[in-house]
């Protein structure tokens, strides 16, 4: 599939409907991060274009799985057209992007009327051997909050900034006031390096800004009472040791709760080894 170029219509300030002027990416800048995209990681499979936006225009890149990266890459483009409130003695730029990683399974949007490979539900996996020219283009669908939460909390977290006069960084703990969807106990997030290493971590544009990206690991509440006490190196240190993998596995094992870290007293095993956060995916 041929990388979508974006056009300078995807990102009106005046929105002309009223509301207030948006924050946007210019048509340099946003061609520039997705330039830079399609260097370290893949190409831009399709861009999920924000229609109605607030305070600021964010789309989704997309990359999707391929032979050596066999899972999705979402990333926001628009959060970095505002600076975050970064204290100053931290010397950081204060403009960021989000990403995270899904398994190539994961479903966005359904084939068209007749397509091949079409399931029983409508719907098959992008990047899947069976999809057609005949396929519909890609619609999250925001009421499927099953495969949508990902793209929802991307946007988000990529506002949170600019709406609570805050910034993101290294290690930054974001609960979500209960699970992050209604099929998984994950329950918050941490901020990590991206697995593409430094050189991908930091785009310096022409202009002279520098614009770093933050994968969003989902992490449960123990993990999350663990790296406030113990520091984010300490609980990606436990991820390491216990191989969580980068990408997003709704069912993985609690590295907490699940036996797996008797010597932290603090946070006794549950006991219950078939418990939900303790079940693995086949």
């Amino acid at each position: 599939m041929n990388s979508k170029k974006i056009t300078p219509c995807c990102c009106d300030p005046e929105q002309d409907t009223g509301r207030p002027a948006l924050a946007c990416l210019s048509e340099a800048e946003m061609l520039a991060v997705q330039a830079h995209v399609e260097s370290h990681i893949g190409a831009v499979t399709w861009i999920i274009h924000e229609v109605v936006s607030e305070g600021i225009h964010l789309d989704i890149l997309v990359v999707e799985p391929a032979e050596k990266r066999p899972y999705f890459t979402l990333l926001t483009m628009g959060m970095s057209a505002l600076p975050m409130s970064i204290p100053k003695a931290l010397n950081l730029s204060p403009y960021t992007e989000l990403m995270l990683y899904l398994p190539r399974q994961w479903i966005f949007y359904e084939p068209a009327p007749g397509a091949p490979g079409a399931g029983a539900d409508g719907t098959t996996p992008p990047g899947s051997k069976n999809k057609t020219q005949n396929m519909a283009t890609p619609k999250p669908d925001p009421a499927d909050e099953r495969n949508f939460w990902p793209i929802r909390w991307l946007k988000m977290l990529a506002r949170l900034p600019s709406t609570s006069d805050t910034w993101l960084g290294y290690g930054h703990s974001i609960p979500a006031g209960g699970s992050v969807a209604a099929n998984t106990a994950l329950s918050g997030f941490v901020l990590s390096p991206p697995l593409e290493g430094e050189e991908f971590f930091t785009l310096s544009l022409n202009n002279g800004k520098k614009i770093h990206f933050w994968n969003l690991v989902p992490v449960y509440q123990e993990e999350m009472d663990y790296k406030l006490k113990n520091g984010a190196d300490a609980l990606f240190e436990l991820f390491d040791r216990y191989q969580v993998s980068p990408i997003i596995d709704i069912s993985r094992p609690n590295v907490i709760t699940c036996n797996l870290n008797p010597e932290h007293s603090e946070f006794p095993a549950t006991g219950n080894e078939n418990s939900y956060e303790c079940t693995r995916r086949n």
